[in-house]
């Protein structure tokens, strides 16, 4: 007889564990991805949205006009600065806010100094701001705080191809120049 008392575990014991754990593995992956694109998402949203507030907030602060720009050639790992003025470019690479004692939007070298990076492009290519219905892709503020766009624009960030329609987000800024982020502006 052999009193020893059996330790660990069985080969159907551990089969059965590993088997429960890959089907709720298999459950959770689908909404994990979901939860890691709508919270990208809503940073990249409300980063840009940020952006616009903050580029007001300096023209009223300094009482002079302040620019918030597409940038053409800031990338993660750097690059001088320049501003785009064409209605085609987005804010993949980044975008640059700087005061602009010129009040012109159609500088695009911000003046020596002047020139604060609040974003660098960070290579991922799948999310991106683009111009949608109004949009530039420079603003500029007045020191009164309005915005040279002519009307309500539209700033469309876009999940990757891949992902459902319904993460996309909008940085809605109105005549004033104040930004909101919905599911679309319309």
């Amino acid at each position: 007889m052999n009193l020893r008392k059996p330790r660990g575990f069985t080969l159907i014991e551990a089969l059965v564990t590993i088997s429960i754990l890959a089907i709720v593995t298999s459950l959770a992956v689908p909404n994990l991805r979901d939860f890691m694109v709508s919270n990208k998402m809503a940073n990249l949203s409300n980063e840009f949205s940020s952006a616009v507030l903050q580029t007001r907030a300096l023209a009223v602060s300094k009482n002079a006009c302040a620019t918030l720009c597409a940038s053409t050639d800031i990338s993660a790992s750097g690059g001088t600065g320049t501003c785009s003025n064409s209605t085609t470019d987005d804010f993949q690479k980044g975008w640059l806010v700087f005061v602009n004692k010129a009040c012109t939007d159609t500088l695009t070298t911000p003046p020596a100094g002047s020139i604060t990076v609040l974003r660098r492009g960070d290579g991922d290519n799948a999310y991106s701001i683009t111009l949608g219905t109004g949009g530039k892709s420079m603003v500029m503020f007045d020191p009164r705080g309005y915005s040279n766009l002519p009307a309500a624009a539209e700033y469309k960030v876009n999940p990757p191809a891949s992902a459902d329609a319904k993460f996309k987000r909008a940085v809605c800024v109105d005549a004033a120049g104040r930004p909101t982020v919905r599911q679309s502006c319309s």
